[in-house]
């Protein structure tokens, strides 16, 4: 399968992202991608983040167990 250069383009936005770290705002919920992983404040707890990595996500996905750092 092929891969279109836009899709490239778009992986590599989105790594240089995670690397660097941005602020993100969806639904007033914030989304902090910093050090690798994803930070998510919840607008019930403006001031606590709780990280979610790529591994949480996926367990998370498959049978609905959290996984702690």
């Amino acid at each position: 399968m092929r891969v279109s250069k836009l899709v490239v383009k778009r992986r590599k936005k989105n790594a240089s992202l995670l690397r660097r770290g941005t602020d993100l705002t969806l639904n007033e919920d914030y989304i902090h991608l910093r050090d690798g992983s994803l930070w998510v404040a919840s607008w019930a707890w403006p001031t606590r983040c709780f990280p979610i990595t790529l591994q949480g996500a996926k367990q998370f996905l498959r049978d609905g167990r959290e996984v702690f750092l």
